[in-house]
């Protein structure tokens, strides 16, 4: 799942990042890991982009979802996301696809 927001002023990524994960899956005191942080734009907007990647094991019925906050949820075991993202069949946008790309890039090892 992908899962972000918007660092407030004076508020550190990764304290964001902990609320967003309460707000929008219902996850707290989430183990995260950071990958990069890299400027990403276009003509309309600058962002820095904070990344980073966590393994959470818990079961589909654990999770609160915010309709509010979330377009969509899918479960999927990680292993097959890595073999659908290999095999070009990840059903995502294309910022949550770089993303994941950007992940594996850095060769994290998934238990």
């Amino acid at each position: 799942m992908s899962c972000g927001g918007h660092v407030p002023t004076g508020e550190k990524p990764d304290i964001t990042l902990q609320r967003e994960l309460k707000e929008e899956l219902g996850l707290e005191n989430v183990d995260i890991n950071f990958v990069e942080k890299y400027v990403r734009g276009n003509e309309k907007q600058t962002e820095l982009i904070y990344l980073y990647y966590a393994i959470v094991d818990k079961t589909e019925t654990e999770f609160v979802i915010q309709k509010d906050e979330v377009e969509k949820v899918k479960w999927i075991d990680v292993h097959e996301a890595q073999t659908l993202y290999k095999e070009g069949k990840v059903e995502s946008t294309e910022f949550v696809i770089s993303q994941v790309s950007r992940i594996l890039q850095h060769d994290l090892v998934v238990p």
